[in-house]
């Protein structure tokens, strides 16, 4: 009664979307049932990065590098600039190809949580080259090349032309060791005491 067959292979039926692939034999009629829920064979999505809805106090901008808010849990903040701060969550999202969450407030961003997304960078440990890893810079909202470990929000994917520069990065939240591990496994001393626990 309150079903919509679209066509011979798409249904919407009890707040449940199938998108069938007749061709493939796949025509519906095994989807599941769970209300809220889209079923296919696959999906394809033209952005490039996966966002999450927050809610900040500070009215942010695209490409800004986001950390933990300690005074609104669950939302975000511009980074504080500080150096390697250690509580980073992505970047403002220019143009997510997925957003995740959906809120009702209006200082809700999306940030970008993984993939490709622009981020604003700062030539404060020098000129940021693709395959640099990218930390929080001393300029809040902005990132830096990482020279040292510590929290990373992802690796550069372009090379930084200017001071004060967007670029894209590859958004993958992390830990770098820095330059103290090498591309070989080789170590390089950082100081005169080594402590590796087990």
């Amino acid at each position: 009664a309150n079903d919509l067959l679209i066509s011979g292979d798409t249904e919407i039926k009890s707040g449940v979307l199938c998108v069938g692939d007749s061709a493939g034999g796949d025509d519906c009629s095994d989807a599941g049932t769970t209300t809220g829920t889209i079923y296919s064979i696959s999906s394809s999505v033209t952005q490039h990065d996966l966002a999450e809805e927050f809610i900040s106090n500070d009215s942010l901008l695209a490409g800004e590098l986001v950390i933990a808010d300690p005074n609104n849990p669950e939302g975000v903040a511009r980074s504080n600039g500080v150096a390697y701060e250690g509580t980073i969550i992505g970047v403002v999202s220019t143009s997510p190809g997925l957003t995740l969450g959906w809120l009702s407030e209006e200082d809700q961003y999306p940030i970008a949580l993984v993939g490709r997304a622009p981020v604003r960078v700062s030539d404060e440990n020098g000129f940021v080259q693709i395959g640099d890893w990218l930390t929080a810079a001393s300029t809040p909202g902005y990132v830096m090349k990482a020279t040292q470990p510590g929290a990373v929000v992802g690796k550069a994917m372009q090379d930084q032309s200017d001071p004060d520069d967007v670029v894209v990065a590859y958004i993958s939240v992390g830990w770098s060791s820095g330059d103290s591990i090498n591309n070989n496994g080789s170590a390089t001393l950082i100081n005169d005491t080594l402590v590796m626990d087990s």
